[in-house]
């Protein structure tokens, strides 16, 4: 079964149902669309498909890779290591324009939030079952460090990309879904959401 093309499904849902109607103005919707396109690759590449385990079923402590030594692979010369840093580096580089050019947030914040996104990714990475429960704090600070880089390509970009802006279409947004009671596109994407993790927990009781 394709379970990646039902988490890219139930993410294009969530993406129509709940996040696109919140967005009332053109040009709000084009860039923050094109965050959200840029998360589902971020998603794409280092989670799914994401398969959470069952507590006392599928958990086990022992397989479990967590590296706190910063720099190890580099410093080992483990092959491949470079390239993944610079990978690391360079995946979080657009998230660090993204967040200060969207929501004018300071660098510290921007920072602050590439941090917490690594940090969750690497989590979720320990406790799934088919990345081979691996953390590595060097993919911590590799990116973070694309988000410093990120929000300083913003600040050298900041001129062309409010050019850049101002080219973009206007005025407000014409949906028909965007006259859905607010209740109804939260209650959907809360749907979706637990569909996904029924699909986890599918997975996991067949490979049980």
């Amino acid at each position: 079964m394709d379970w990646v093309g039902i988490d890219i499904l139930m993410l294009v849902l969530i993406y129509l149902v709940y996040l696109l109607p919140r967005w009332q103005q053109r040009r709000e919707a084009v860039l923050k669309s094109v965050l959200c396109l840029y998360a589902a690759g971020v998603l794409y590449f280092t989670l799914m498909p994401i398969y959470l385990p069952i507590p006392f079923l599928t958990l086990s402590l022992d397989v479990w890779n967590i590296n706190l030594m910063p720099f190890s692979d580099l410093i080992l010369h483990h092959a491949g290591a470079v390239r993944e840093f610079m990978l690391n580096v360079l995946m979080m580089v657009p998230l660090g324009i993204l967040i200060p050019f969207i929501y004018r947030k300071k660098f510290a914040q921007t920072v602050l939030l590439c941090f917490c996104c690594s940090l969750c990714i690497e989590l979720i990475q320990l406790f799934s079952i088919t990345k081979l429960s691996c953390c590595d704090v060097t993919d911590l600070i590799s990116n973070t460090l694309g988000g410093l880089c990120g929000y300083g390509l913003f600040v050298l970009l900041r001129v062309p990309l409010k050019h850049l802006y101002a080219l973009l279409p206007g005025g407000e947004l014409s949906l028909p879904f965007l006259t859905w009671p607010r209740f109804v596109r939260s209650n959907t994407a809360f749907m979706l959401l637990i569909i996904l993790f029924v699909r986890s927990a599918a997975y996991c009781f067949l490979t049980l």
